[in-house]
């Protein structure tokens, strides 16, 4: 994808989706998409033990993080109580 330009690639998670971003140029858009799906359609064939176990460990470390910062913890008690 460098070489397409790409940049500012990141991952968001909430508490029901994850989500991968990338910025592209325009003139991009459709190799990259293609790429992309091409590289989704063969990834279980990649895909070992280890991988996920590793981005567990790194979505627990952020999680530790945000909760150690002041009001960490608000969001999930509001939810606890709201949604019990």
């Amino acid at each position: 994808m460098d070489d397409l330009g790409a940049n500012n690639r990141n991952v968001t998670t909430d508490s029901g989706r994850t989500n991968f971003f990338q910025d592209v140029p325009t003139a991009a858009l459709e190799r990259t998409l293609y790429l992309e799906s091409d590289r989704m359609g063969y990834l279980a064939n990649y895909i070992s033990q280890q991988m996920p176990e590793r981005e567990r460990g790194v979505v627990q470390n952020e999680k530790r993080q945000g909760e150690n910062q002041p009001y960490g913890r608000v969001r999930d008690e509001i939810s606890a109580k709201m949604y019990p």
